[in-house]
């Protein structure tokens, strides 16, 4: 039989996910908009190395714990008379989400380093670049994401998760979801997202809800079975 830890570590993990995700959210904040100069994004990420730094490895642990999460849910999923459906897309965007996650802190961390090395001044050209990637990374995620919360939301419209009405909270996150990473690739001419993006910042309230909601039930359900 598989022991109840293995079962219990799939809704754990996407506790952990969702807490992790809240605090790098948290401490990202503030982070100046591609639109400002070189040099006043240079003395913002000189003054939060630590930070910034913290974002990083922070998210990084977030995508960890977040592939055990998925893949407890794809098993789950799967056992399910019509899960199987989607159980494949539910996996494979959702791991694309994660490593474009993981690979979009880069860019905010590389800033970091560089604006607190001794003797280096940064290209101005080379910040700005690195600002405009950071931004960008956010429609990249956004379009993994939409995949994924929707394949989501279709697990709980067929029963394959529950409960069942966390699926329109992911339905309303995945239409969000794609207005504002689409709205990502137009920002202005000086590199100001576009005001839609904002959008995406509450899609992604609505996956965590969603993950959140879920994650206890399953603890609850387990609990009642032992």
């Amino acid at each position: 039989m598989e022991q109840r830890w293995i079962r219990l570590s799939g809704p754990a993990a996407g506790i952990a996910f969702v807490v992790l995700l809240v605090v790098g959210t948290a401490l990202a904040q503030g982070v100046p908009t591609p639109d400002k100069s070189a040099g006043t994004t240079l003395t913002w990420y000189a003054s939060h190395r630590g930070t910034v730094l913290a974002f990083g490895l922070l998210s990084g642990l977030a995508a960890m714990v977040f592939l055990w999460f998925l893949a407890h849910v794809r098993h789950t999923v799967s056992g399910h008379p019509a899960g199987g459906r989607v159980a494949g897309t539910l996996a494979i965007s959702g791991t694309a989400m994660a490593t474009t996650a993981m690979v979009s802190t880069l860019p905010p961390v590389v800033l970091a380093i560089l604006a607190n090395r001794p003797g280096v001044t940064p290209d101005p050209s080379l910040v700005r670049m690195l600002a405009d990637l950071n931004s960008l990374f956010f429609g990249a995620i956004g379009l993994f994401f939409v995949v994924f919360v929707l394949a989501l939301a279709l697990t709980f419209f067929l029963g394959a998760l529950a409960p069942k009405w966390v699926g329109w909270i992911a339905l309303v996150a995945g239409i969000l979801g794609f207005v504002g990473s689409s709205a990502a690739y137009f920002p202005d001419t000086n590199g100001k997202p576009f005001g839609l993006t904002i959008l995406g910042f509450i899609a992604l309230i609505g996956l965590l809800l969603s993950i959140l909601i879920t994650c206890i039930t399953m603890l609850r359900t387990e609990a009642a079975t032992t």
